[in-house]
């Protein structure tokens, strides 16, 4: 059969999940967080960051549902924080981004019960 239209290539829109840092104080901000450590793409303030590009986050109100502890590449695990619920241990990688959270409320759900 003769048509005069061109096929249309098939191509899927591309979607991408990333762990988001809301920093709006209702929204749970701890996958964000832990992947902001690991260096692992992120996105926060409606900007992507890649591995090593800095976040700065400032003012702002964090919402944790568990606590974050965040440890070295040696650094040992306290026996409190080893199968914890109320608690989320991160080895920090050698290469890491700067992350720095100041001046900021910060409420942890899984420690005010």
């Amino acid at each position: 059969m003769d048509t005069d239209t061109l096929d249309r290539p098939v191509t899927a829109p591309k979607f991408e999940l990333l762990p988001v840092i809301f920093a709006n104080g209702e929204d749970d901000d701890l996958p964000g967080l832990v992947a902001a450590v690991l260096n692992e793409k992120v996105q926060f303030d409606e900007r992507t960051y890649a591995p090593g590009e800095p976040i700065e986050i400032v003012g702002r109100s964090l919402l944790l549902s568990k606590g974050l502890c965040i440890l070295g590449a040696t650094d040992e695990v306290e026996p409190e924080f080893i199968d914890n619920p109320k608690w989320v241990v991160v080895r920090q990688p050698t290469q890491h981004r700067a992350l720095s959270v100041r001046d900021c409320m910060i409420k942890c759900l899984a420690l005010l019960s």
